[in-house]
């Protein structure tokens, strides 16, 4: 009986799971609105005033990256991030061991 119940939760944990995705990308495939109002303003949202002429706004997704070398050259990259906490953590280390007197 546990053994079933378990297999009930898993499948019904990943049922809401699709569930969500799918109700979120409906919500934002509703897509983004630019309109101008009376004032010259310009406003985004998904629902635009009546009355206003709005234009749809394609919005970019995130680009993954095509290949691990590009990542591991940019500095601001994770690998970069890495390196430079590394370098920092070995310093550290290096000014415990041999503290300079300043006195």
């Amino acid at each position: 009986m546990l053994r079933n119940s378990r297999k009930f939760g898993r499948v019904a944990g990943i049922l809401g799971f699709i569930t969500l995705a799918v109700i979120t990308e409906t919500i934002f495939a509703a897509g983004i609105k630019k309109w101008i109002n009376d004032e010259g303003q310009v406003h985004f949202g998904d629902q635009p005033p009546a009355s206003v002429s709005a234009t749809a706004v394609k919005v970019p997704r995130t680009p993954k990256p095509d290949d691990r070398a590009a990542s591991i050259d940019d500095p601001n990259g994770i690998e970069g991030q890495l390196r430079r906490m590394q370098a920092a953590k070995a310093t550290n280390s290096r000014n415990r061991r041999n503290p300079i007197n300043t006195g």
